[in-house]
Formats: structure tokens, sequence, C-alpha cells
């Protein structure tokens, strides 16, 4: 397990799922800091915000964006087939707990349209 760049014995040596108390307070320390350094910080998370499974030790997800009180927008390929139905079970899966961070969905193609950005814009004022 890499951790800023340095090989941590102990955490490689950890199950994964045990990582995250560990990890997560270093990772939330480091995004107050950029955070306080910088404007703007864009996180990009890892996986599925979805995976209900993982949730009780997500620290690259929708942990993160709670922390930093950010907007999300969850983006899918549409390229590879199953977009919509990405993004609309992603979005019903996470509106149960993350309702207020979720503010809008897009696929590749459309991501950077000034429509998308208008919508975003629009949801989160609501």
């Amino acid at each position: 397990m890499v951790l800023f760049g340095q090989v941590n014995p102990e955490l490689t040596a950890m199950a994964w799922r045990e990582r995250s108390a560990h990890v997560w307070p270093r990772a939330a320390a480091a995004l107050d800091a950029l955070r306080a350094e910088n404007d703007v910080v864009v996180i990009e998370g890892a996986g599925s915000p979805a995976e209900i499974n993982l949730a009780d030790s997500d620290y690259v997800n929708m942990r993160v964006a709670r922390h930093a009180g950010a907007r999300c927008l969850l983006v899918t390929d549409i390229d590879r087939g199953g977009a919509f139905a990405h993004l609309y079970g992603t979005g019903r899966c996470c509106r149960r707990k993350t309702a207020p961070c979720c503010t809008a969905s897009s696929s590749t193609s459309s991501v950077a349209t000034p429509a998308c950005w208008r919508r975003a814009r629009s949801s989160s004022s609501a």
C-alpha cells in the first residue's frame, strides 16, 4: 500500500477493509490542506458511489464529497453501453443517503456541454 508516495508496510499487511480507519484521517487532513490553499479543488472518486457493501469502509467517494461539502457530477461512458441504466441505478441508490451531494448526471458525450453545467447549477440552487 502506497500512501503519500511511500510504501507503508503496516498498511500493506492489513486486510484492505481495515485500512480505511488508518488512511481516512490522513486523507482528510490532506484534503483540508488542499482546500485551505486553493479556491477550487477537483475531486475524482474511484469505482462507484453506489457500492452499498463498501460504504462503511469507503474513503474514496462519497465520504470525501461529504467531508468537503462538494457537489457531485456522476459521469458514465455512453460508448460502453448501459450508460443510462448506470446513471439511473446509481442515482437511485445514492439519493437515499447522499441527496444533498448529487446534483447532476451526464454521459461522457455531453459532460462538457454548457447545457449540462446549467442543469447542475440550477439543481444545486433548488
